[in-house]
């Protein structure tokens, strides 16, 4: 074998092991920042309704979040949560991020009635 092809398969080789050990590693995505989110809730047979439509600042301190500094939550990888609790009401978030683009599921419950739907968010 060249001595140019086996430097090659050595780089590779490196290479391959670095990826792995970061895939290994679950490295936090980073969600600083605002973003526009939107939460529709789809009744059964009835039409979808958004019930969020607005900015929202995110604020990350490693895997520890803050949304709109009323919503608390987590990073890890990129999985995110953040809930809030307030008069007998609670709403909670969970969600993949994906490069700029976050989505997920939410719910909110009262105690008594518990509904739900989809959420995304644009990073601004």
């Amino acid at each position: 074998m060249s001595r140019k092809i086996v430097g090659i398969l050595m780089l590779v080789s490196v290479l391959i092991l670095s990826l792995s050990g970061c895939m290994l590693t679950g490295t936090t995505v980073n969600v600083n920042g605002t973003w526009h989110v939107v939460a529709v809730y789809t009744a059964p047979g009835v039409s979808s309704t958004t019930i969020l439509d607005t900015d929202m600042d995110f604020q990350q301190n490693g895997n520890t979040l803050t949304v709109d500094y009323i919503f608390q939550g987590t990073v890890n990888g990129n999985k995110v949560t953040f809930s809030f609790s307030n008069n007998g009401a609670s709403w909670s978030f969970t969600g993949t991020v994906s490069g700029n683009k976050m989505s997920g599921t939410w719910t909110m419950s009262d105690g008594t009635n518990t509904i739900s739907g989809t959420w995304t968010a644009v990073k601004k």
